[in-house]
């Protein structure tokens, strides 16, 4: 296992740090009407890491029929401090394959709160890392693109120029906001909920699920059991795969029905 991400670790703790910032900007000025493009962006942003790195790309549940979409999701997850999707992807099956072991890059038993929730984790040789990785480098070869750290910061410093010269100091604050609503989401999920997956009662952590948006906490047992279904339930709560249903009937998705 690699070193700590000192630089993903210091992005996500400085964006953070911004939304954290925004939220008390924006109440201050009584402009309560910016947290509804926050909202918006905190669902888009997981639906970029709930259904896109991880349902399409980590456990190819579904895919898009047209690569413009992988593409503007990659940008998107860039931007989100996550990184390439081919090695987020590959992240995540060490995560299912030796899960809250010391080969589990992100499990917060052996490499603290801290680390899990800032996303500052050791990083694998993904190159070496022993679970399949063939499909992806086939499938998605054109996400490669992504992979360097070179491509990953000129994806991100552009995405954040093209949000100040829209928006302004303003659209950044609100990026940061929705961007670190749905971090946070990931963070609590990854250092409370799944270690604690048969401690927690099932409406308690329904509970903490609807508070920060995403069901995926809710379902993640469920989702170890077969990770490569891309619906668990047909709740409404399960949003992002009821709006992959739709995407699906209007023709711009495909899902595996395996």
């Amino acid at each position: 296992m690699a070193n700590v991400s000192i630089i993903r670790l210091a992005y996500h703790i400085i964006m953070q740090l911004i939304g954290l910032y925004g939220i008390f900007y924006f109440i201050d000025a009584s402009n309560y009407v910016m947290f509804v493009p926050a909202l918006m962006i905190m669902f888009l942003t997981q639906f970029t890491i709930y259904a896109h790195y991880h349902m399409v790309i980590a456990h190819r549940a579904w895919k898009f029929k047209y690569k413009v979409f992988d593409h503007f999701f990659s940008v998107v997850g860039t931007l989100m401090g996550m990184g390439s999707p081919i090695p987020w992807a590959i992240i995540h099956r060490l995560h299912h394959r030796f899960t809250d072991t010391e080969d589990d890059p992100h499990s917060p038993t052996f490499y603290g709160w801290f680390l899990t929730h800032f996303h500052g984790w050791p990083t694998p040789n993904v190159m070496t890392a022993r679970v399949p990785k063939k499909d992806l480098m086939k499938e998605f070869s054109h996400l490669m693109i992504y992979n360097t750290p070179i491509a990953i910061g000129f994806t991100a410093t552009a995405a954040w120029l093209a949000i100040f010269g829209i928006f302004g100091i303003e659209g950044i604050l609100v990026t940061c906001i929705g961007v670190g609503l749905t971090n946070t989401n990931l963070g609590v999920t990854n250092c409370w909920i799944h270690r604690k997956q048969e401690e927690i009662s099932k409406p308690s952590i329904w509970l903490w699920s609807l508070i920060l948006g995403s069901p995926e906490a809710y379902f993640h047992k469920e989702h170890h059991e077969a990770p490569y279904k891309y619906s668990h339930t047909k709740s409404y709560f399960e949003w992002h795969a009821r709006l992959v249903e739709i995407l699906d009937c209007i023709g711009l998705v495909k899902i595996n029905k395996k």
